[in-house]
C-alpha cells in the first residue's frame, strides 16, 4: 500500500514539474515572439529578439534603484535610416526616423531625440538627457 501510495505521489510531481517546465517562456504574441523569455517583436529587424542581445546599451544618466537600461535597436545590414528604442517605461518599442544635422546623426521620435555623436549615444525627451551609451557593440 505504502508502494502504491509512493507511486502516486511521484507520478503527481513528475506531471506538475513538466506543466511547469512548459509553462516556462511558453506565453507567445502575435509574432510568436516568447515574452517571458525576453523576446519582443522588433519592427526594424523583422524578426524576435532580445534587445539587450542585439541592442547598444544606454544607461540612465541619474541612476537609482527604479531605472533600468533602455536599448537601441538598429535594422540589420547597416541601415540605420531607423532605430528603434526600447524604454522601460513604454510597453512597445518606439521607431525613430533619421535626421542629419552637421556634426552628429539624430533619430527623432515625438519628443525623445537620440543622438550619436564622439562614439556615444545620448536619448533625450525634450532639453533632458535621460541616457548615454557607448556607439560600439
Amino acid at each position: 500500500m505504502k508502494s502504491i501510495l509512493a507511486s502516486l505521489v511521484g507520478l503527481a510531481l513528475l506531471s506538475s514539474a513538466a506543466s511547469a517546465a512548459q509553462m516556462v517562456g511558453g506565453s507567445k504574441d502575435a509574432h510568436g515572439c516568447i515574452g517571458p523569455a525576453g523576446y519582443v517583436w522588433s519592427v526594424v529587424q523583422a524578426r524576435c529578439v532580445r534587445a539587450f542581445e542585439v541592442g547598444h546599451r544606454l544607461d540612465p544618466t541619474t541612476p537609482s534603484a527604479n531605472t533600468v537600461s533602455a536599448f537601441v535597436v538598429f535594422p540589420m545590414g547597416g541601415d540605420q535610416t531607423r532605430a528603434e528604442l526600447h524604454l522601460p517605461w513604454e510597453k512597445a518599442p518606439l521607431i525613430a526616423k533619421r535626421i542629419i544635422r552637421p556634426g552628429a546623426v539624430t533619430w527623432t521620435a515625438g519628443s525623445y531625440k537620440l543622438v550619436r555623436a564622439h562614439g556615444m549615444y545620448s536619448l533625450s525627451k525634450g532639453t533632458r538627457l535621460l541616457y548615454r551609451g557607448t556607439a560600439a557593440q
